[in-house]
């Protein structure tokens, strides 16, 4: 066969193409600066108010916040207050004041008029001295206490801490790691190099989480420090989340979480997870040589669900409500999120009712989808009129939505309403009018009486600190801080679009779209088809939100158009669509996400172009594409790839979730009696869902990000899919990151680099 010569580019068309691609890739570099500048914007992680307020109604709003230095690669955390006037008007704004890095914690008294503070100092020879401090509102110092001979690490996370005082501000409990036999004191009997599980993703090394109790000063006696649980307390049951119950007794009563190991004594992992083997217990406490100690715990939640999150609710004065305990529950076992209920036992009685029910599937778009929400916020409680309610945010659809729950018939409300639709059933949410109305609002805290402080985002604008007041006449949500913006995102974000529209086949399920430009089906091709990257969300039982993300807003300005997936299996449409997956794993997510891109082509809002055609996918999102790859290798150009799941079959017994590879397999997995090893016919079949069967096939290159340290999705799964494409001879890059687990977000220098690599490896593969 003759080979046709290429022809050369005449000098004038060259220039054009060099002063093209120039202008691309300043394109590209200005959205970096801006990806390092956006992810330096101070994060607000809590807020609460000091109560009481004065006499004229001013109030104290303290925050706490974590910052990035790209400069200096590391993070900072810090505090800040507002003050706020009666009618919650930000008369006042003290600069952010940073943390000492030893602090890991603080938290202040109900009555406002003291402050915990938890130190872990790293000591000399590597030695952590972990101490607790105790501040009144003066600044003056009460009280110190050397705990680091007592316990090890504290717990600060959601799933275990953070600390908890009592009604009256005299005592604290708290979460800390047990002491373990040092290696140097070994005995013989070799007890320090005994093997006991750890408590897996994001706790690795973590494996004993004991109940601390801490009594202050008084006049009369010195602070003491009491143990609780140990191992021993209940075997097999891992406690924290530990809150106080009103006593009218001497006797401290406790009410905690316990997560319980399997029947083998492995211990599942537990972030990301709300179907563990968890329940509400209250500890039953004895003197023993005049300190506290559990001698048993006593399990209030029903078998068969996963129960945790407890918030304790006591009625101001004039509310005719008894005192409430609240907590969340999934059913155990099963899928590893999907959708929950809201208990509420009254502790004068003792009786437990359900007060929002599990939502199998809404009737029609507008109605409540059901409760998806791992924790409560730790003061999620308002009272107006009377009428006590639990505020929270939870997934409905595309959107994350903040939710009044009424504490006496478990009606929920929305505080931030869907629009209602257009009569355009393809682009129902089109138009600048409705960016707002889409946007997601997580709440981080209430005063306990009628004021909720949230952050709210959209895809296009970082989060902004507002706050409604129930009791006003119409209530709506006032900005007390909006967060100063890149110079490059203000000088873009006229241009900017973004919208959110049902998947047809696969409804209810929806994509937000986000878009350097005006998202409209009109516009002429040259100016309406920017190139594509399709992001289907991981899990897979989890689900975008129309919330804020540093990466994709970066990827937009660098002039790719978005499309963030909610495949079949998604939270927030109801349970039925979460089960729907597992019986076709590998089907529902892969097809959804195939049919996202050339959906938007039949609508004119994408090209099916070579070099239009990007994907973008993590942890089951690096399933779905590495099926894709495999399967339709001529869908994509390229493939930009974190953590993925490749194998089904060799994860199973490496990951710290095997359980997971199972249920999602529509496979049984037992709780009490776990499987040991791999039938040929279990094999068989997670073998036959895996991405790793057509992986000779795969022609697209390939880039993995990797966590050197992921126990959720073990790096084997990438480094043997790197070397199958290395063998096919499939342009492949794979980039590890030590100390960074599954998230890819350990420290500061890994999202900094990892983002970068990313986006110029797209960049690499892109005819924009």
């Amino acid at each position: 066969m003759t080979q046709i010569p290429e022809v050369p580019l005449s000098p004038l068309t060259a220039s054009r193409e060099q002063e093209r691609l120039a202008t691309h890739k300043a394109r590209v570099d200005s959205a970096l600066d801006a990806f390092n500048e956006l992810i330096e914007v101070p994060v607000i992680t809590s807020a609460s108010f000091i109560p009481p307020p004065t006499s004229d109604g001013i109030s104290l709003l303290h925050l706490t916040t974590s910052q990035r230095s790209v400069q200096q690669l590391n993070k900072r955390s810090g505090s800040q207050t507002l003050t706020l006037s009666s009618a919650n008007i930000v008369l006042a704004t003290s600069p952010i004041a940073f943390t000492s890095a030893d602090v890991v914690h603080s938290s202040a008294s109900p009555d406002g008029r003291r402050t915990a503070v938890f130190r872990i100092n790293a000591g000399k020879e590597g030695n952590k001295k972990l101490s607790i401090e105790v501040w009144d509102a003066e600044g003056a110092r009460e009280m110190v206490i050397e705990v680091g001979d007592r316990h090890r690490d504290f717990y600060m996370d959601a799933t275990f801490g953070p600390p908890n005082w009592n009604a009256t501000g005299t005592a604290i409990v708290y979460t800390a790691e047990g002491n373990q036999p040092k290696s140097s004191d070994v005995k013989p009997d070799g007890e320090a190099f005994k093997y006991t599980p750890d408590l897996g993703e994001t706790f690795t090394g973590k494996k004993d989480p004991c109940v601390f109790l801490l009594f202050l000063p008084t006049a009369n006696s010195d602070a003491t420090l009491h143990q609780l649980t140990t191992a021993s307390t209940t075997p097999g049951v891992a406690f924290g989340q530990a809150i106080f119950l009103p006593s009218e007794s001497a006797t401290p009563r406790i009410l905690v979480t316990g997560y319980k190991s399997l029947g083998d004594a492995r211990r599942l992992g537990l972030v990301y997870c709300t179907n563990r083997s968890s329940a509400i217990y209250e500890l039953e406490l004895e003197q023993v040589a005049g300190f506290w100690k559990a001698k048993s715990a006593v399990r209030q939640s029903e078998e068969g669900r996963s129960a945790r999150s407890p918030r304790l609710f006591l009625p101001p004065p004039g509310v005719k409500n008894s005192p409430l305990v609240v907590f969340l529950s999934n059913p155990e076992g099963g899928v590893h999120g999907g959708c929950a209920q809201l208990h509420a036992v009254r502790l004068s009685t003792g009786d437990t009712a359900v007060l929002v029910a599990q939502v199998d599937a809404p009737a029609t778009l507008a109605d409540f989808p059901g409760l998806y929400i791992e924790q409560l916020p730790p003061k999620p409680f308002t009272v107006v009129n009377g009428i006590p309610h639990v505020i929270c945010s939870s997934l409905w659809r595309s959107r994350k939505v903040p939710l009044a729950i009424s504490l006496r018939d478990g009606s929920v409300r929305s505080l931030s309403p869907w629009v209602a639709p257009s009569q355009d059933p393809v682009l129902p949410y089109l138009g600048n009018d409705r960016k707002l109305a889409l946007s997601s609002t997580n709440v981080i805290g209430t005063d306990g009486s009628s004021r909720i402080i949230g952050l709210r985002s959209g895809p296009l604008a970082p989060p902004e600190l507002v706050l409604m007041d129930l009791k006003a006449k119409s209530p709506t949500w006032t900005i007390l801080r909006k967060p100063k913006l890149p110079k490059a995102l203000e000088e873009a974000s006229a241009s900017l679009d973004y919208t959110i529209f049902p998947l047809p086949k696969f409804e209810p399920t929806e994509v937000i779209l986000i878009s350097p430009c005006s998202i409209d089906p009109s516009a002429e091709s040259s100016i309406n088809l920017p190139p594509l990257i399709t992001i289907p969300h991981g899990g897979p039982h989890s689900g975008y939100s129309t919330e804020f993300s540093a990466q994709y807003l970066a990827y937009v300005l660098a002039g790719y158009r978005v499309a963030l997936v909610n495949y079949p299996g998604s939270l927030g449409y109801g349970q039925t669509s979460v089960v729907s997956l597992p019986p076709q794993l590998g089907t529902l997510d892969v097809e959804a996400s195939l049919a996202t891109p050339h959906f938007l082509n039949t609508i004119s809002l994408a090209s099916r172009q070579k070099g239009s055609r990007l994907y973008v996918g993590g942890s089951h999102g690096g399933f779905i594409g590495t099926h894709l790859s495999g399967q339709y290798p001529e869908e994509f150009d390229a493939f930009l790839l974190r953590n993925p799941v490749t194998d089904l079959g060799s994860m199973i017994f490496a990951t710290d979730i095997p359980d997971w590879t199972y249920e999602e397999s529509d496979l049984e997995y037992s709780l009490t009696k776990p499987p040991a090893t791999l039938s040929p016919k279990t094999y068989e079949k997670l073998h036959a869902l895996s991405p790793m069967t057509h992986v000779e096939k795969v022609t697209a290159p390939t880039m993995l990000l990797v966590g050197e340290g992921d126990r959720r999705v073990p790096p084997d799964q990438s480094r043997n899919y790197y070397h199958a494409l290395k063998k096919n001879g499939t342009p492949v890059e794979m980039y590890t990151f030590p100390g960074n687990g599954h998230a890819l977000d350990s420290t500061v220098e890994t999202e900094v680099v990892g983002f970068a690599l990313g986006l110029r490896f797209l960049e690499r593969h892109t005819v924009f």
